[in-house]
């Protein structure tokens, strides 16, 4: 059915004249100031941009996290202005997060890390193990199933992130800043992985990154600033 939402839909992602405010009175801020954007499926985007312009806050809406204030925002075939919490519940469902910081839960292990995200999706328990040992796998932490994160290196800590993140087979993956607490050769290692297991599932990828190590892998760049789109990049093919 996953697959069938994707072929169905000339974009993943589709924002017009989207604009969003922190604070109230005179505090209120434009954080977002009429910004639209798009996304194809399978396409792979990088948005780039000085700290405070918007980025993370761009990505939380697109990610059904937080409610559109003004402007229209269509994620995988469903409006997300003005729409109830049951609407971004269910669009979050099909959506793979990645953060910073991986956002693992400590008193669980690494293979009850995974499963949690394949339990939304009402998997029987015994194919939701043997998925979530098959993507630690997959991400190089065949011996580590059953260690807690605490137990675990911060490379091998946003291993079991993607493996979350990606085992549920999501149409759209957001990444924020998943390499800003890693090592230039595990950062490489880390994004590469995810961007292989994304391209092998057909997930859309928006990654958030200051990281300019890493762009070769986008097919599109996208710069931000003020809350604005100033900068949209095809990349020239080879």
């Amino acid at each position: 059915m996953e697959a069938t939402i994707t072929r169905a839909l000339k974009d993943v992602v589709r924002v017009r004249n989207l604009s969003h405010y922190f604070g109230a009175g005179e505090l209120r801020k434009k954080i977002l100031d009429n910004v639209s954007f798009e996304i194809a499926p399978g396409e792979i985007v990088i948005l780039m941009g000085p700290s405070g312009s918007g980025k993370t806050t761009f990505l939380t809406l697109i990610g059904a996290l937080r409610t559109a204030m003004e402007g229209e925002i269509n994620v995988l075939g469903k409006n997300l202005v003005g729409v109830d919490e049951k609407t971004l519940v269910e669009t979050r469902k099909n959506i793979g997060y990645i953060f910073q910081q991986h956002n693992l839960l400590r008193f669980l292990t690494a293979e009850q890390n995974v499963s949690m995200g394949l339990e939304l999706h009402n998997i029987d328990p015994s194919e939701t193990r043997r998925q979530a040992r098959q993507f630690l796998e997959e991400v190089g932490l065949a011996g580590h199933f059953e260690k807690y994160p605490d137990q675990l290196s911060g490379g091998q800590k946003q291993r079991v992130a993607i493996a979350r993140a990606l085992a549920p087979s999501p149409l759209l993956v957001l990444a924020d800043e998943p390499t800003a607490a890693l090592d230039k050769k595990t950062g490489r290692d880390v994004v590469d992985l995810m961007f292989n297991l994304a391209r092998k599932k057909g997930s859309s990828i928006i990654l958030v990154t200051h990281d300019n190590r890493i762009l070769d892998i986008a097919d599109r760049i996208v710069y931000m600033e003020d809350g604005r789109i100033v900068e949209n990049s095809q990349r020239n093919a080879g």
